[in-house]
């Protein structure tokens, strides 16, 4: 095939990671790596990943390594899984090399070992690390490492002044996760370093209208609320709603969407995901239970949401 189409299939690899299709990016890579095209290892690692294979994705960027030692970004995103698996030492030796490669981005390589740092509590080595992000794209993403890291460290206000900063920085910022990170750990900051329970709670409902899943934002609404019952059980919900749109052909739209939820009864879960789904401002309306299993009793956790699930739009009525 020409560069060209190589070009063309790469792109095409990646846009299917960003649309979370991993099956077919899969198909990608493996075309790609029949071509002996080093962006295969990337795009098969990234793929596995999505779909929960970690372990697998590590292998495959051991060989891409093998096969391609001087390409910076396959050491550091071996670095990255690495560090998600645990394994910080291995880590940081893929990330040193990450640093040894020609046109490395050494902000982003920094930033990445700053992550695996603050997971391992070596938080004044995790500040160092971000000291040396020089990249102007990445500043935002290192100051929101910072929050992160200071928040573990017990040092709210520093987060406090910093957040605010950060947020109006991020006015003009595209990716709706970093703005939810930035949203929910100042959310925490306000919580954990002064009770704070309003601030807390709009953080973390701003930060879930960025992004819809994020689970610090999910994590600090339930910590704040700390509505215990000794009746709670953790139910997995098939949520059925009407969309107040149509399809290409006219027809009125539903969805179906899955919840992860502890309450008292289906009936309550029911009640937490339609309090989520009215302030986060999403469509789904007459909200009812399709399928609901009781998964196992949870005394000891906070009652509310726990996991959630992307939106599948259907026809309305129909039995797909």
């Amino acid at each position: 095939m020409s560069g060209k189409s190589v070009e063309q299939l790469m792109a095409r690899g990646f846009e299917l990671i960003d649309d979370c299709d991993f099956q077919a990016a899969v198909r990608i890579g493996t075309q790609l790596r029949k071509m002996r095209h080093t962006s295969a290892f990337e795009i098969l690692a990234l793929a596995h990943a999505g779909m929960g294979k970690t372990e697998k994705a590590v292998k495959i960027l051991e060989a891409g390594v093998q096969k391609a030692p001087t390409v910076w970004v396959l050491w550091q995103l071996l670095g990255n899984y690495r560090s998600d698996l645990g394994r910080h030492e291995q880590a940081h030796e893929a990330y040193a090399r990450a640093l040894t490669c020609p046109q490395v981005n050494e902000s982003s390589v920094r930033l990445n070992i700053s992550i695996s740092l603050g997971r391992q509590g070596r938080y004044a080595e995790a500040l160092e690390a971000l000291d040396r992000v020089r990249d102007q794209d990445l500043l935002l993403r290192a100051d929101s490492q910072r929050m992160w890291v200071l928040n573990a460290q017990h040092r709210y206000d520093e987060v406090i002044t910093l957040g605010q900063r950060c947020l109006e920085d991020a006015e003009g910022e595209a990716d709706p996760e970093l703005r939810a990170a930035l949203e929910a750990r100042l959310g925490q900051a306000y919580w954990e370093g002064h009770q704070d329970r309003d601030r807390a709670l709009a953080h973390a409902w701003n930060a879930l209208r960025y992004c819809r899943d994020d689970e610090s934002a999910l994590w600090l609404i339930r910590e704040v609320e700390n509505r215990i019952s000794p009746k709670a059980k953790y139910y997995r919900l098939l949520v059925e709603g009407d969309w107040d749109q149509t399809d290409d052909e006219g027809r009125e739209m539903g969805c179906i969407v899955s919840f992860g939820v502890v309450a008292e009864s289906p009936e309550q879960a029911l009640e937490y995901v339609r309090r989520f789904e009215e302030a986060t401002y999403n469509m789904a309306q007459r909200l009812r239970i399709d399928e609901c299993d009781e998964i196992e009793p949870s005394p000891d956790r906070p009652c509310g949401v726990y996991v959630v699930g992307e939106y599948y739009g259907l026809p309305r009525g129909s039995d797909e």
